[in-house]
Formats: structure tokens, C-alpha cells, sequence
């Protein structure tokens, strides 16, 4: 056997390239030029040998997209306006008919947030044990295991151009993360206490801090045309205790903060002027979303109350207690899909304040939630991913 077409990656010059190969190398091995010098005796027909087609995709996955090639599993696109993965919708009759499609355990501490790539290929998600992780949903194994950090992670989202992951931790920072790459393009010395949430839309990256501030951060997604630029600081918005949760509409126009401390309020985003502000709770908001028309705040808290705001004349329109708490939001449709500190998932018609559907998924609290290709996947304290299909 002989390595002559070993790769010698002293003689690589560009860093990007370098990295390139060198996750190619960990994850492959080196290819040899040859392995034998005559031909292998025949043993059964097979018009498409499985291995072959696997190391095919592998080897695509590690080198940059084409846009021939349109199987990879890094896609191109830049569409700014989509921050989340492909969208469905699913009725009540498919979400009272959820099953487990696959599960999985690769973290060694709570899951705290979670992404499901555009393409429904991959799965990335952050966890108090410090680690990004990317599972592959093809080939049902993990493709990286990063540890970013020296302290939990606590939020994530994949950008729309499914080659950079933000990673918000504790220990007060922002990271950069390149898929493409495998390594970390910049750390964000962002806060002077830990990040909360990141969320990024229209080139606007906002992150909230138990520093009782939410930042916002001018940054465009890198692409083959545009190298990586680091985030530039845009403004500050500074609250009276520890911002725990946020959301942004839409359009970018009006942003939405759950406190430490039981409060919720509304930001105007063009002026970085305070509209209002709302004691809803009386301790920490767990989570806080938009109805779809942006008129009205859904948020929860750890009272175990669910109330609704509407927005205009700054009235509760709905209270409920349901002596459990609600960990996070997600619309699907209509549909709100809430994940319980006691492991259910709960479909909610909003229009009727009531739950249609209930379904114990996980053994402890649920986390975080992602829609996405005919898929929901739920992420928890017991450290499982898992995926649901109607």
C-alpha cells in the first residue's frame, strides 16, 4: 500500500484550506493513492455499492458548496429574511397522532437550546456541558462535538446561510462558529454577565444578558463572495434587573424582554426607545413570543403562569394557571406548541385559550423546541433529543 497521495499539510498555506483538510483527515483518514496492484476477485453484483455513495457525501460535506451541487450539506442560500428552518404546519388530528421518529443522547448535561437545519439534514444544539454538537440525521450519528467554552451554553441559532452557528454562554461571550471551517471565527466579548439568548434577523444580531442589558450588534452573515467580518456594536438597551428571554417581530421593528425579575417590556428597535414596560410575573419569564399579527405578547413564567398582553392598550387578555411551567414557545400556524417543566408538550388553539392536544415526551423538563421538514424536535433537562413525525 502506498500514501504518495497522502496530503502534506505543511505545504498548505491558507489557514481555511488548511482547517478544510484537516477535519477531512480526522473524520476520513488520509487516502491512500493505491491499495492493490491487481484486480480483487468479484463476489456479487451491486449497481450501487452503499459505501461508495456514503464517502461520496462525506467527502462533499467537508469541502465548500457549489451551487451544482445541490445535495450538500451546506447550503448556499442567503435568504436574510428566513432565521428559522423550512417551515410546516401541522393540524391538530397530526399532532395528536405524534410518534417518536428518532431519539437520540450525546450531551452529558441539560439540553438549553436547539436548530434544525433548513434542509432537515442536521441538528445542531447546546447544552449546559459547554459542547455545540452536529448530528447528522442521515447517517444518525454525530458529525462535530465542540467544546465552545468553559461554562454552559445557554442559546444557539444557525444563520440562514446554514454555515455559521451563534452560540451565546455564560461566560459572558458570543461565539462565531463555521460549519464550513470546523473552528471558531471570533469570540464576542459581549456582556459582564451571562448571555441569555442570541437571535439574529435582518443583519441585526441581539443578545440578552442576566446583566440586565440587551445588545444589538450590526452583523452579516460571511459567504463565498463576503469574507467573515467581525460584529460591530450598534446600541444598548438597559433594564432594571437580568433580561432572561426576548423576541423580535417580524419586520424588526418591535422587540419584546422577559426579566429575572417578573417583567416584561416593549422596545421600540429604530429609536432604542422604551415603549412600555409590564409586571406580569412575579419571578423569572421563562419565555415570551409574538402572536402572528405582532398585536399581542404570549409569555410565561415561573409563577406557572401563561398570560397574553395585547400590545396597543397594554391590558392582560388572558390569564391562566396551570400549575406547571412553561419552558418555551413555538407557532406552528395557528398553533402554539409549548414545552412543560414537567416533560409535555402542549398544542394550544390561542383563539380558544385552550389545549387541544397533550403528549408526555420527555422525563423532564422540555427546553427548547424546532419545527421544521414534516419534523418537531424537542430537546430537554434529561439530556434527549428527540424528533416527532404525525
Amino acid at each position: 500500500m502506498t500514501y504518495e497521495g497522502a496530503v502534506d499539510l505543511d505545504s498548505i498555506s491558507d489557514p481555511n484550506e488548511r482547517a478544510r483538510m484537516e477535519i477531512q483527515i480526522m473524520e476520513f483518514g488520509q487516502t491512500p493513492k493505491q491499495l492493490f496492484k491487481t484486480q480483487h476477485p468479484q463476489k456479487f453484483q451491486h449497481p450501487s455499492p452503499q459505501g461508495t455513495v456514503q464517502f461520496m457525501q462525506e467527502t462533499k460535506e467537508t469541502n465548500s458548496p457549489t451551487p451544482e451541487n445541490s445535495d450538500d450539506m451546506l447550503s448556499t442560500d442567503t435568504d436574510e429574511d428566513q432565521t428559522h428552518s423550512t417551515t410546516t404546519v401541522f393540524d391538530v388530528q397530526e399532532l395528536n397522532n405524534l410518534e417518536l421518529f428518532h431519539q437520540y443522547t450525546l450531551h452529558k448535561d441539560s439540553v438549553t437550546d436547539l436548530c434544525l437545519a433548513r434542509d432537515g439534514r442536521n441538528i445542531f444544539s447546546v447544552s449546559q456541558d459547554s459542547f455545540l454538537k452536529m448530528y447528522s440525521l442521515e447517517e444518525q450519528r454525530q458529525l462535530r462535538s465542540v467544546n465552545v467554552s468553559s461554562m454552559a451554553l445557554s442559546s444557539c441559532q444557525l444563520l440562514p446561510d446554514n454555515l455559521t452557528i451563534v452560540v451565546g454562554s455564560w461566560d459572558n461571550n458570543v461565539y462565531f462558529y463555521s460549519i464550513e471551517f470546523g473552528r471558531i471565527l471570533e469570540t464576542l466579548i459581549a456582556h459582564d454577565d451571562a448571555v441569555s439568548d442570541v437571535f439574529w434577523i435582518n443583519n441585526i444580531l441581539f443578545t440578552s444578558s442576566w446583566d440586565s442589558t440587551v445588545k444589538m450588534w450590526s452583523f452579516t452573515p460571511p459567504s463565498p463572495s463576503n469574507p467573515f467580518v467581525p460584529a460591530q456594536f450598534v446600541g444598548q438597551l438597559d433594564h432594571e434587573s437580568g433580561v432572561n428571554c426576548q423576541c423580535v417581530d417580524s419586520n424588526c421593528q418591535i422587540l419584546v424582554t422577559g426579566s429575572k425579575e417578573g417583567q416584561i417590556v416593549i422596545w421600540d428597535i429604530r429609536s432604542m426607545y422604551q415603549l412600555t414596560e409590564h409586571n406580569l410575573h412575579s419571578s423569572k419569564v421563562n419565555a415570551v413570543t409574538l402572536s402572528q399579527d405582532n398585536k399581542r405578547i404570549l409569555s410565561s413564567g415561573e409563577d406557572c403562569y401563561l398570560k397574553v398582553l395585547d400590545i396597543e392598550t397594554g391590558t392582560e387578555i388572558f390569564v391562566k394557571d396551570l400549575q406547571d411551567q412553561i419552558m418555551c414557545f413555538m407557532w406552528c400556524g395557528d398553533l402554539l406548541l409549548t414545552g412543560s417543566y414537567s416533560g409535555d408538550l402542549q398544542v394550544w388553539d390561542m383563539d380558544r385559550g385552550q389545549v387541544v392536544v397533550k403528549k408526555s415526551l420527555h422525563s423532564d423538563a422540555i427546553t427548547c423546541i424546532d419545527i421544521g421538514n414534516n419534523t418537531i424536535v424537542t430537546g430537554g433537562q434529561d439530556k434527549v433529543i428527540s424528533l416527532w413525525k404525525p
